[in-house]
């Protein structure tokens, strides 16, 4: 009969943790909501936003850009620590923190999706 010492249950019990961990993190994603629905009751709370892209501005120097985003029911500004190509008219899926600028609500993104 096969024996099975401490650090091998130990090893079993680790592995399956992180798959509970990373199951979680698939399943975990930010309420969808609409542009109208955000206030500064949810600031520092992850949230995802759809809509169609009214103007951009990048700042090559710092590796900034900032998007405006606007949906059915208003518009909010998009800022991105990273430069990437959209233009005019194209609809965003954002995925991000909401922050307050200059007493003005934003959308800090950690992830964009091009929507077709």
């Amino acid at each position: 009969m096969m024996k099975i010492n401490s650090l091998q249950i130990s090893f079993i019990i680790s592995l399956m943790g992180i798959f509970i961990l990373l199951a979680l993190l698939e399943f975990n994603q930010p309420l969808t909501k609409n542009i109208s629905e955000i206030n500064s009751k949810q600031l520092n709370q992850n949230i995802m936003i759809s809509g169609q892209v009214i103007s951009t501005k990048q700042f090559p120097d710092t590796n900034f850009q900032l998007i405006n985003l606007q949906d059915k029911t208003g518009n909010i500004t998009i800022t991105i620590q990273k430069l990437i190509h959209i233009t005019k008219n194209q609809t965003l899926i954002v995925t991000g923190k909401i922050i307050e600028y200059n007493g003005t609500l934003e959308i800090q993104a950690e992830k964009i999706i091009l929507k077709d």
